[in-house]
């Protein structure tokens, strides 16, 4: 971008003038002027940006960073913005662990290096004025963020970005590190709750909060009972509240433990002084009358309440999320002295996908995959709460539980809030295949878009989910590029073409005539015919271009082959072998080496570690046998391999 523009050039001389001399001859003068000065100014301060790491790009940064045995890797098309922030690092010569740390963060992003923690829902987010989130990083002080209607265009349906930019302004407002940001991993917009730590430190743990109820960062607990859920509310030693199911839909208490919190919001509980998050003190299953929790709340007030909404009482687990927490992840131990254990995913992200001459192919269709095996129906009980799944890894449209209800016998639907049920009906003698395909009917049936199977007693479920990016649609001859060059060959074609209107051999006439020479220079030069074909010949050089219609072969030259009339005649731009730039400026298309910037990683971190330090690299593969997976019980999801991202 440019320092300055001829226009304020031309104001900064005009200002030096008398104000009484214009006119068109003073006017030109400026402009001549003002136009050599703007270059000038421009031309120093690109020199003066190429001296300095921080704002040299291309070539001059690689000079620059070569100075200190940093080099890039021109396989992997490392971008200016990377390799700087890596040049830097490495030139500063942090303590190792944090270079190696900062360097993994260079090399594969946030996503792998920071902990994060993810809403399982999608925007809108139907948040109220007044709600609040509770959260945690890096187990330092617990932070409450509060979000307020002028915060939104519209808090009821508040966008994904909207909650993010909510979240980061009230953090830094706190002066805690941490932040929000905005994920899509294809099924829509949702919140990402991110650390500002790097490494082994890192983490984010959700604590509560109304909002929480909305956005359900990991994980919740499969226990709430629904509108009709009556309790009991007493007052016990200490300060704590006990809730006991009395009546309605069985709350499923089982699943709650102490250390878990509750989140008791809206319905029955509305401006109660009982509202609140408040962390599970005990909990007791079992039937009703007998079942409760108890939490600390000593301003809290006994009665009877009915819960009036399925949400008004819901239970989590305050996971702290770590970066062990991920599948794949990048991080630096010291297990040992002098020993450094690092971990690495199989592939990079600093591949650098808009180089110029890149092609991208748009509109893929990904197939998120779940699978539940199954028992004889013998295995399930037929009296109480029923046996049940959760399905909630295939996108908010899918967000339900099925349920196996014994024939002949008394089972109670389990109703987890949040969840739509799918009632299967089995027998006790049925085997584990009939079960699994009982189920997989029942599934069909309620939610025909899925694409369902089963292989003996297992049930697979894929949602087939396509891309929000557009197709680039078909190429035209107008498009730039990619094109395709053979650098074997030992010349150049160029764009300037004609046919032959007369058959061409070796006993024709050295004037060839063709449907138009226009584009030929008439001078000497090569040409070729039948390139692409079997009859290719050439370069054949050529002395003049006699007129609109024909070419003077050179008398040096014998033809060798027989030319057909119709065949290509194309003009040599160069005679002699492509020699193709490595910045893609020629628009050749090229394949990326996703694993080669980890490889350069690797070496990197080797060179810059101090002798008598052994480093040992563990890669982590996407799945449980290194790309192939092959140990899944589904030969169809055997190939399903997500290589890089989320």
């Amino acid at each position: 971008m440019a320092v300055t523009t001829e226009e304020q050039e031309y104001i900064r001389l005009r200002s030096y003038l008398n104000p009484y001399l214009k006119g068109k001859n003073v006017d030109a003068v400026l402009d001549a002027l003002a136009t050599s000065s703007s270059y000038l100014v421009n031309s120093i301060q690109a020199v003066n940006d190429s001296l300095y790491i921080t704002t040299a790009q291309g070539n001059y940064l690689d000079l620059l960073l070569a100075d200190y045995g940093i080099t890039r890797d021109p396989r992997i098309g490392l971008s200016d913005d990377v390799f700087r922030t890596i040049g830097i690092q490495v030139k500063n010569r942090k303590q190792v662990r944090d270079l190696i740390n900062n360097i993994l963060d260079a090399v594969f992003g946030d996503e792998f290096c920071k902990a994060t923690s993810n809403a399982q829902t999608f925007e809108p987010y139907a948040l109220q004025n007044g709600d609040t989130l509770i959260v945690n990083f890096d187990g330092a002080n617990t932070s409450t963020i509060t979000f307020t209607s002028s915060q939104f265009t519209s808090i009821a349906a508040a966008t994904a970005q909207e909650v993010a930019n909510a979240i980061s302004i009230g953090l830094s407002n706190l002066g805690v590190s941490g932040s929000a940001i905005v994920n899509n991993d294809g099924n829509g917009n949702y919140v990402q709750l991110l650390s500002s730590t790097i490494g082994a430190s890192s983490s984010v743990t959700v604590l509560g909060g109304r909002s929480q109820n909305v956005f359900l960062f990991p994980s919740t607990v499969p226990s709430s009972g629904n509108f009709s859920t009556q309790w009991t509310i007493s007052l016990q030693p200490g300060g704590n509240l006990r809730f006991t199911w009395t009546g309605g839909a069985n709350p499923g208490i089982g699943d709650v433990q102490p250390m878990q919190y509750v989140n008791i919001y809206g319905g029955g509980f509305t401006s109660s002084p009982n509202q609140g998050t408040f962390t599970v003190v005990s909990a007791q299953d079992g039937a009703v009358g007998i079942a409760y929790f108890e939490i600390n709340n000593p301003t809290g007030s006994p009665g009877i309440v009915v819960q009036g909404t399925d949400s008004a009482i819901l239970f989590y687990v305050p996971i702290r999320e770590t970066i062990l927490s991920k599948q794949y992840y990048a991080a630096v131990y010291q297990t040992q002295k002098n020993i450094l254990q690092i971990f690495m995913p199989a592939v990079t992200q600093v591949i650098k996908r808009s180089r110029i001459g890149s092609a991208h192919l748009h509109g893929v269709t990904e197939y998120p995959v779940a699978q539940f095996v199954f028992s004889e129906g013998s295995t399930y009980s037929s009296t109480g709460q029923a046996a049940y799944f959760i399905m909630d890894d295939l996108g908010t449209s899918y967000l339900f539980y099925v349920w196996l209800n014994v024939f002949g016998g008394s089972n109670t639907n389990p109703a987890p809030a949040g969840f739509t049920g799918i009632e299967v009906t089995i027998n006790s003698s049925d085997s584990a295949a009939t079960v699994a395909t009982k189920a997989m009917a029942a599934i069909a049936a309620a939610y025909p878009l899925l694409t369902l199977s089963t292989v003996d007693n297992v049930l697979i479920l894929e949602n087939v989910t396509v891309s929000t990016e557009t197709d680039a649609g078909p190429s035209l001859p107008t498009t730039l590029g990619p094109y395709i060059f053979d650098t074997q060959q030992g010349f150049v074609v160029g764009g300037t073409s004609t046919t032959l209107t007369e058959e061409v051999n070796g006993e024709t006439s050295r004037v060839i005539t063709v449907a138009s020479s226009n584009g030929f220079p008439n001078e000497s030069g090569f040409i070729v015919l039948g390139y692409g074909t079997q009859n290719q010949e050439g370069p054949i050089p050529y002395i003049a271009v006699p007129s609109s219609g024909t070419i003077l072969i050179s008398p040096a030259y014998f033809i060798q082959q027989d030319h057909p009339i119709g065949e290509s005649v194309l003009l040599v731009t160069q005679n002699s072998p492509i020699v193709l730039p490595t910045n893609g400026s020629y628009y050749q298309p090229y394949l990326t080496d996703t694993a080669s910037g980890r490889v350069w990683a690797q070496g990197l971190i080797d060179d810059i570690v101090a002798a008598g330090v052994t480093v040992i690299f563990t890669i982590l593969y996407p799945n449980d046998i290194g790309l192939g997976g092959w140990q899944s019980p589904s030969p169809s999801a055997n190939e399903i391999s997500y290589i890089y991202g989320p």
